[in-house]
């Protein structure tokens, strides 16, 4: 459910852990009262593309999608964020950028494309696998 914020900004819930707001515009950053934004550093520089809360096993952690192009093909990687702390989860290459991803159990559902090429793997959804 939205929630709106200041009466101007309205805000998935699902991006709050701890009284603590995830934005991405590209870039990832936290907010606790919308006056002061922390950019979190993403490695590379990559580009945030997507991001959820998972609320499993009573716990929140957040999943942050980032892409970055690196010579003719995409470096593709999943972050968690746990106690404010970054930890690769998965890297992965493709010739186009990963956009979006969802997680069931331990299977991560990721759609690709981007750029306005029709390449390989533009509108593939690929499933990948983690313990």
């Amino acid at each position: 459910m939205d929630k709106p914020i200041k009466n101007q900004i309205l805000l998935n819930a699902d991006a709050v852990i701890n009284n603590t707001c995830y934005l991405s515009f590209g870039n990832l950053y936290t907010t606790k009262d919308f006056v002061k934004f922390d950019k979190v550093n993403i490695p590379e520089d990559a580009c945030v593309t997507d991001m959820f809360v998972d609320k499993t096993n009573d716990s929140e952690i957040l999943y942050v999608l980032a892409s970055k192009k690196v010579d003719s093909v995409y470096k593709n990687t999943i972050y968690r964020i746990e106690n404010n702390d970054l930890i690769e989860v998965v890297t992965f290459n493709k010739d186009c950028s990963a956009l979006s991803f969802a997680k069931q159990g331990n299977d991560f559902y990721i759609g690709l494309g981007g750029d306005g090429l029709m390449l390989q793997d533009t509108g593939k959804i690929i499933k990948i696998s983690v313990e």
